[in-house]
């Protein structure tokens, strides 16, 4: 009796090895092994998993893996048809890890090799003309910043991002006019929808009268601070307030 019921149980045992449905033992859970071991398509679902993820979270310690993910997958594999994704994604953790350098030297390899007008290209654009306007690469700056006003001439939220991009070079430069356009232009067609931040509105706002006020045109002017005056309630944009009413109130009638 015992015997045929071994019989039985080998044969299972047997039947389950010919199917394939042995267990595979693993030194390390799935997800945790180290980047080196894993093949061109688990690392580059590894990384962009990992890039998802630093998006998601506010962590240097997300956005650290996501770059050490991504270095990898561009540096083991750098054929394979993904790493222009790869390029841009580690493009954008490197920006919100606050690495102007290191998204210049992304962007310049991408655009040495003279890529043609497309989604991608325009992204990476977007995505690093802040940071060549921080490392002082304003000719680039310049450049990138005509070329995707000119290729979405009527396309609102790709020009507020340019525009949001690029007012630092303004203000540096002391370009008034070019900023009096960026603000008016987030007052016009509801484009203040547009804003990373929301509370810009109303800080452009507050810009564009103080322009208009050193120029002398008091009449443009204090319509922009009683409108900023009005938010005075508001917590993050108190001292704006205080500061426009003040204006209001000195204003010549």
């Amino acid at each position: 009796m015992y015997r045929k019921i071994l019989l039985v149980l080998v044969l299972l045992v047997g039947l389950a090895l010919a199917m394939g449905d042995k267990p595979v033992a693993e030194t390390v859970p799935r997800g945790m092994e180290p980047l080196e071991s894993l093949s061109a398509d688990r690392l580059y679902r590894r990384a962009y998993a990992e890039y998802g993820a630093a998006l998601d979270m506010v962590y240097a310690e997300q956005n650290r893996k996501a770059i050490e993910a991504l270095s990898l997958f561009l540096e083991k594999y750098p054929d394979d048809p993904r790493c222009l994704d790869a390029q841009y994604f580690l493009l954008v953790v490197y920006g919100r890890n606050n690495q102007p350098q290191e998204q210049v030297e992304i962007a310049d390899a991408y655009f040495a090799g003279e890529p043609t007008d497309n989604a991608l290209t325009d992204s990476f654009k977007l995505e690093s003309l802040s940071a060549y306007i921080w490392t002082q690469n304003l000719i680039t700056a310049n450049t990138l910043y005509a070329e995707l006003l000119a290729r979405y001439p009527t396309n609102n939220s790709v020009q507020a991002v340019a525009h949001q991009q690029y007012l630092p070079a303004l203000r540096s430069a002391g370009d008034l006019d070019g900023q009096k356009k960026i603000f008016n232009f987030f007052r016009a067609d509801n484009n203040r929808q547009y804003l990373k931040n929301p509370h810009n509105y109303y800080i452009y706002t507050y810009e564009l009268a103080l322009i208009y006020f050193n120029e002398g045109d008091f009449k443009s002017a204090r319509p922009l601070f009683e409108e900023v005056a009005a938010q005075k309630d508001t917590r993050v944009l108190g001292n704006f307030a205080d500061s426009a009413e003040s204006y209001v109130k000195n204003l010549p009638k």
